[in-house]
C-alpha cells in the first residue's frame, strides 16, 4: 500500500521485534527482478511479499525465532525470495521460468546486470600503455658502510 510522502507507514510487530523492515526487502527484490527481467513489474507485488512476512511472522514460532536470531536478515531475504519468486509465477509464468533455481529456493541472490548481454560481449579490450624505461638504480651507502672501509 503506497502512502502520501507526508505520511509514515505504521510500524508493525515484526519491525518491532527484528529491526528488518520486510516492505524495505520486498522493494529491494523487486527492484533485483526488474534489474534482471528486465521488465517492467507491479508495484503491488512488493506489499504482497511484505505482508506475507508479516502474516508467517505472526503465526508461527519458529520462523519468529529465526527472523529474531542473529541471522534473521538472511533468513527473512532468504524466505522473501521464494515467495516472490512464488507470486511472479501466479502473474507471469514466463518471467518466474527466467529466475534461476538458487534464487527460487531462497539462496543465492540475483546476479545485477549492469549492461544487456550482447554489450559485455563485444565491449572493447583495454589497451595497456608501455611503461616508460626506468632510471638506473644508485647504490644507497648506510652508515655502518663507510666505517669498514
Amino acid at each position: 500500500m503506497k502512502y502520501p510522502e507526508n505520511i509514515q507507514p505504521p510500524v508493525t510487530r515484526f519491525e518491532r521485534e527484528t529491526g528488518c523492515c520486510p516492505l524495505n526487502m520486498a522493494c529491494l527484490m523487486l527492484d533485483w527482478l526488474k534489474n534482471y527481467c528486465r521488465e517492467e513489474l507491479p508495484e503491488d507485488l512488493a506489499d504482497e511479499v511484505a505482508q506475507k512476512a508479516g502474516i508467517v511472522f505472526a503465526g508461527n514460532t519458529l520462523m519468529r525465532r529465526r527472523f529474531k536470531g542473529r541471522c534473521g536478515r538472511e533468513w527473512l531475504i532468504a524466505f522473501m525470495q521464494h515467495w516472490m519468486s512464488a507470486a511472479l509465477f501466479k502473474r507471469n509464468r514466463r518471467l518466474a521460468l527466467l529466475l534461476p533455481g538458487e534464487f527460487t529456493f531462497g539462496g543465492k541472490p540475483l546476479p545485477i546486470i549492469s549492461l544487456p548481454r550482447q554489450l559485455q560481449q563485444s565491449a572493447p579490450k583495454r589497451i595497456r600503455r608501455k611503461r616508460a624505461p626506468s632510471r638506473p638504480l644508485r647504490h644507497f651507502v648506510h652508515g655502518w658502510e663507510l666505517l669498514a672501509a
